[in-house]
């Protein structure tokens, strides 16, 4: 049941990540016979005779603007397409390490099936944030000044999949290391994935993913595997903080301990 969810996602993930790949090469089409158009019309006017520059200096300014403005959305058409096309690759490849793991015998821990992660589907979100740097202003997806916030599992799960529509964040899951400047940050995005990928994958195993969740549905997922998450070798249960409540942070330690305990299992039944 677990495979044929996400052998689902996969398709799913493919067919998004080809209609999203069709809307930015169309879009990239339209700019270009813009451009093309209106590079016509500068030469044209630079053709034209007998004009005095009283009347071509309204005319210039005109066709600049709106040359200017066509570079920019072929600029940002350009940039949404190879992203669209990135996007596509990482969708074909889930497909096809689902379907080789369907083709294969499938690798267990504890009983679940080892499985294959949703990918993140970062043209599907607006980049509201104008960084100035050496390549001028462009957009992104996140602040330049972007931190990761220290708080409980559950508010960060929820940022992971729902972001932070307040702050015009998206989908933390998209965050990737150039979306954060600062070296703490990136190794703080790295201890995140870590979590919140493991948290995924047994999310999956439940088939309890909800595709475009709201802060509802994240919070139904956590609480699917709230139990297997709560497991914490040498510690006395009835002391502990729910597993909800914990900074996400401690979850890197919590769940490294329990695939160690995992491991020296296997190794005892051997």
């Amino acid at each position: 049941m677990a495979t044929r969810a996400g052998v689902q996602h996969a398709e799913n993930a493919m067919r998004h990540a080809s209609e999203a790949l069709e809307r930015t090469e169309a879009d990239y089409a339209f700019w270009m016979r813009q451009y093309k158009r209106q590079t016509k019309d500068v030469r044209d006017w630079m053709d034209e005779a007998a004009v005095t520059v009283e009347e071509t200096t309204p005319r210039y300014r005109i066709l600049q603007q709106a040359l200017t403005d066509t570079k920019h959305g072929l600029d940002c058409a350009a940039r949404s397409s190879t992203e669209a096309r990135q996007e596509l690759a990482s969708a074909r490849q889930f497909y096809l390490n689902v379907f080789c793991v369907m083709l294969s015998p499938l690798k267990r821990r504890r009983g679940r099936e080892q499985l294959y992660l949703v990918p993140a589907k970062r043209s599907k979100y607006a980049k509201a944030f104008e960084w100035n740097d050496t390549n001028g202003k462009t957009m992104h997806h996140f602040p330049k000044d972007m931190e990761l916030p220290v708080c409980n599992l559950a508010a960060m799960w929820a940022l992971w999949l729902c972001g932070d529509p307040r702050s015009k964040h998206p989908p933390y899951r998209i965050l990737t290391p150039p979306d954060l400047l600062a070296g703490r940050a990136r190794r703080s995005l790295s201890t995140l994935r870590f979590v919140m990928l493991e948290i995924e994958s047994r999310v999956l195993a439940k088939g309890a993913w909800v595709s475009s969740p709201n802060p509802e549905d994240a919070a139904g997922m956590l609480a699917k595997v709230k139990t297997s998450l709560a497991v914490r070798p040498n510690k006395n249960r009835g002391s502990l903080q729910p597993v909800e409540l914990l900074q996400w942070t401690s979850m890197g330690r919590i769940i490294r301990d329990q695939k160690k305990l995992e491991a020296d299992e296997e190794e005892d039944e051997e």
